[in-house]
């Protein structure tokens, strides 16, 4: 099966994985290429894309467009999952958020991963995290690919579609980012929610 996201980004392709099959081929940007995926890349062609409906999860549309149940892929091995991680960075201003630095003092230890990161040390320190704290960006889609028990999703709108597709428990949704440092501490905090 080939999947055109040639207009997508990272968090697009991570959206469309649990359609996809080790084989498959991708039409995707080099920027939005997932390592360890067992497709074939291609910079060109065409390939079916989904419909999204209004209330329907992006990942689900493409479930619909393939026809396939969901599966989830190892990128990486298996590690002790040891690291608290923030991840505020995002490009687009109405999913920025100003708490950062106070939630990060009201949670102790953590690991800052900023976009700076090459691809493969941004997935690996993902893979070590027990919990990650980002907003509504592909941080949150790779967190919740590669199995991280916590994905703590910031939201201004829109959670429905574009929460992690596995695990979105722990994410949060308030109009204009309206979250408080203190109510995400104890999202993450908690032991069940």
């Amino acid at each position: 099966m080939i999947f055109d996201l040639r207009a997508g980004h990272l968090g697009d392709v991570l959206l469309a994985m649990p359609a996809m099959r080790e084989g498959d081929a991708v039409i995707a940007q080099e920027r939005a290429r997932v390592p360890g995926l067992g497709v074939q890349w291609r910079a060109g062609g065409s390939g079916i894309r989904p419909v999204h409906g209004q209330g329907r999860h992006a990942t689900d549309a493409w479930l619909l467009a393939s026809s396939r149940e969901p599966v989830r892929h190892t990128l990486l091995p298996d590690v002790p999952r040891d690291l608290l991680v923030i991840a505020p960075v995002v490009e687009s201003p109405r999913r920025r958020w100003h708490g950062w630095a106070q939630l990060a003092r009201l949670l102790g230890d953590v690991v800052w991963l900023g976009a700076t990161e090459a691809r493969q040390m941004w997935m690996e320190t993902l893979n070590r995290a027990h919990t990650v704290i980002c907003p509504d960006t592909g941080t949150a889609h790779m967190a919740d690919a590669l199995g991280v028990p916590k994905v703590v999703g910031l939201y201004g709108g829109a959670m429905d579609r574009f929460a992690p597709y596995w695990n979105r428990a722990h994410c949060i949704e308030r109009p204009r980012m309206a979250m408080t440092p203190a109510e995400v501490a104890e999202v993450v905090r908690a032991q069940h929610v």
